[in-house]
């Protein structure tokens, strides 16, 4: 597709309403990153067609199938299967256009969710979006309209990503992944331990999440969601985990705050039992300990370095009693104390 067929008004897209159409700007995540990772961003974009300066038009639609294979040359690129899917994960619900607006107002996790669901009627004919109630559970869905011609599976990836995000940094604390199901037309293109999440494999007309009914009335504090979302972008976006100790260390970065994560917990959270997560981690060569102190360090290492926050608040932030014995673990971790190593970055 050229760009000169690219539909940027109004008038066109009417003429057109039976096509399956994509807001072409929504793909700004996946090149943001194909350009923090330094990667042929642009000749990914002329292998479909597509320019920057058509991307950041924020009226210019694209058929479906061309952002379908844009995000999959994307994800080859990359050389990383789990790529769309750690993007979707760290979309700022602030900044992405399809989300400002419902996360300005949302009260709840309900309202977040149902406003997306609208919200996505704007930006995509491809796709709709369905939240439904049945009973004691909750679906947050995604139908299209079309048939593909490709395994729409870096879509499902990022949508997946993105709407598991949601949902984590939403509960906090009583995130349960046991209780989740996610259903992707390619479950490959999510992380082997996706946050202890069962993924199974669907057809090509969609994703589905399923959840307890009651997350919906969830109050939405937009500042603590925030706080949670950032706390796990240590040094940029995590990329996408290649390794079993790496997912599981993605699913346990949002409790490094927790002085006393236990195997059952931890066991709990990656959705395993607590006797198979431990041989997992033996075969791994570590252990819970290990991967937990790691975390707290690449924290800590990275609030030092490039925040203003205080020695005394970053202890706080990863569940220490106090300052005095945060210091004593940095030291063991790099043989400096926080100020020192806050110096050598200076």
């Amino acid at each position: 597709m050229d760009n000169e067929h690219l539909l940027a008004n109004s008038t066109a897209r009417s003429i057109v309403s039976t096509m399956p159409l994509v807001r072409l700007i929504t793909a700004a995540p996946i090149v943001a990153e194909l350009d923090r990772r330094d990667l042929p961003t642009d000749q990914v974009l002329e292998g479909m067609g597509l320019s920057r300066e058509a991307l950041f038009d924020a009226e210019t639609f694209v058929h479906a199938m061309v952002m379908y294979q844009f995000l999959e040359n994307a994800a080859e690129v990359a050389g990383e299967k789990h790529f769309s899917a750690s993007i979707g994960e760290q979309v700022d619900l602030s900044t992405w256009l399809p989300t400002v607006e419902v996360a300005k107002t949302a009260n709840t996790l309900g309202d977040l969710l149902f406003g997306w669901c609208i919200g996505a009627s704007e930006h995509s004919s491809a796709i709709q979006e369905r939240l439904e109630v049945h009973g004691q559970g909750a679906v947050l869905s995604g139908h299209r309209s079309f048939e593909t011609t490709i395994v729409p599976a870096q879509v499902d990836g990022f949508l997946c990503g993105f709407c598991v995000s949601i949902l984590r940094h939403a509960m906090g604390r009583d995130w349960k992944p046991s209780q989740v199901l996610a259903t992707v037309s390619d479950p490959d293109v999510l992380p082997p331990i996706f946050h202890g999440i069962k993924a199974i494999k669907g057809d090509h007309r969609g994703h589905k999440l399923s959840f307890p009914a009651k997350w919906l009335s969830r109050p939405f504090d937009r500042s603590d969601f925030q706080r949670r979302s950032q706390q796990e972008a240590v040094n940029f976006a995590p990329a996408p985990a290649k390794k079993i100790v790496d997912s599981i260390a993605q699913a346990l970065r949002p409790y490094i705050n927790d002085p006393r994560v236990t195997i059952q917990q931890a066991a709990d959270i990656c959705g395993m039992k607590p006797r198979a997560f431990s041989r997992l981690l033996t075969a791994q060569e570590t252990n819970l300990t290990t991967i937990i102190n790691h975390l707290k360090q690449e924290y800590a290492e990275d609030e030092l370095a490039h925040s203003d926050n205080s020695v005394a608040n970053i202890a706080t932030d990863l569940g220490y009693s106090d300052p005095t014995s945060f210091a004593r673990s940095f030291k063991k971790w790099t043989n400096m104390s926080p100020r020192e190593f806050r110096q050598s970055c200076a």
